[in-house]
């Protein structure tokens, strides 16, 4: 914790943990961390792409308000604020966040979304990093599924995570999950292997 109040503004930290979480952390308490893609488009509840929706990190944030609710210590790094306002979370508070979160975790929620596992620049704050940290530091991880759809053309409810480079019903006609040149999928296997 003082490592991270080092890294971030003093106004950020205050506004990040209240003094009770203070106190968890000081105790050696550690959180859920939920592990989201960052940035990205809008999704409605059903998966499909739209300008009305909420992007994965929005949910995130649901999902981390949820769970405090229920009284578990759950951390999530916050959405970014553009601008130059005082206690606004930038592209620099990031890292030095997922770090924390990943280091004091005690479990991984994986949020898997379309975009989840890539290795994107900085690699630090990828979900690829996240999710190799978790298996290497043997956090238990929990999958939640956010792209179960209901697809009409096939009549069915499917994922479209982990990505796949096909369906796994060869007859099927719904939809190969895509993403520029199948970067994230391939990604994914490297690291729970082909099986």
């Amino acid at each position: 914790l003082d490592k991270l109040q080092t890294a971030l503004d003093p106004i950020v930290f205050e506004q990040l943990f209240e003094p009770d979480q203070i106190k968890l952390y000081e105790k050696g308490e550690k959180h859920f961390f939920i592990s989201v893609s960052r940035g990205g488009a809008k999704y409605e509840e059903d998966g499909v792409q739209t300008y009305h929706g909420k992007t994965w990190e929005e949910r995130a944030q649901k999902v981390h308000a949820g769970l405090q609710f229920f009284g578990m210590h759950s951390f999530v790094v916050p959405l970014r604020q553009e601008g130059d306002a005082k206690g606004a979370i930038t592209d620099d508070d990031v890292g030095a966040l997922i770090q924390f979160g990943l280091e004091n975790a005690r479990a991984m929620v994986l949020l898997g979304d379309r975009d989840y596992g890539a290795l994107t620049e900085p690699a630090n704050e990828s979900t690829y990093h996240q999710l190799k940290f978790a298996m290497d530091h043997e956090i238990p991880v929990i999958p939640v599924d956010l792209c179960m759809a209901y697809d009409g053309n096939v009549r069915w409810t499917r994922s479209h995570w982990p990505p796949l480079s096909r369906d796994p019903t060869p007859s099927s006609t719904s939809p190969e999950f895509e993403d520029e040149e199948g970067v994230a999928e391939r990604q994914i296997k490297d690291l729970f292997g082909k099986g």
